[in-house]
């Protein structure tokens, strides 16, 4: 009886070795270890290329945080958030969304405190180009099924 017991102990460890040693014990061969290795010298030399964050680059970079950050702070579940600041529903994230989509054009491209270079004032986005580029047609199509949907709401 205690021999049938070990060969089931014994089957039993070598199904688990064998379920174990692909998933555990992974060791790539040499040609995936050298395409990796490849892979990670491409990927080092173009981030090097890339070179330093513009200004402009950085703005947007804060823009997208700030964004992210006052959608999430706007209001808690349990308690109220910056949005207490001003009246009642005068505040969505909409209103985020449009705040943080205007700054692009508001604030400069280079910038304004290096005092190395001579200085012009210039937004990140400019408006001429923003209209050339704007799915205009998409907007007003997506603005007149919210503006339908709304109409629509059984209250």
């Amino acid at each position: 009886m205690e021999e049938s017991d070990e060969n089931e102990t014994d089957e039993v460890s070598r199904t688990i070795q064998s379920i174990e040693q692909p998933l555990f014990q992974f060791r790539p061969s040499d040609e995936a270890r050298e395409v990796q290795d490849n892979l990670k010298a491409m990927l080092t030399k173009q981030y090097r290329d890339l070179g330093r964050p513009k200004w402009s680059e950085l703005t947007v970079t804060v823009i997208f945080a700030l964004m992210v950050v006052l959608w999430t702070t706007r209001e808690f579940s349990d308690t109220i958030g910056w949005s207490m600041i001003f009246q009642r529903k005068y505040v969505s994230d909409s209103t985020v969304a449009i705040f943080c989509g205007i700054l692009p054009l508001i604030l400069p491209d280079s910038n304004p405190f290096n005092r190395q270079h001579d200085w012009r004032y210039q937004p990140i986005m400019k408006w001429d180009n923003l209209v050339q580029h704007v799915s205009w047609g998409s907007i007003i199509l997506l603005g007149a099924g919210l503006a339908i949907a709304t109409a629509f709401e059984v209250r």
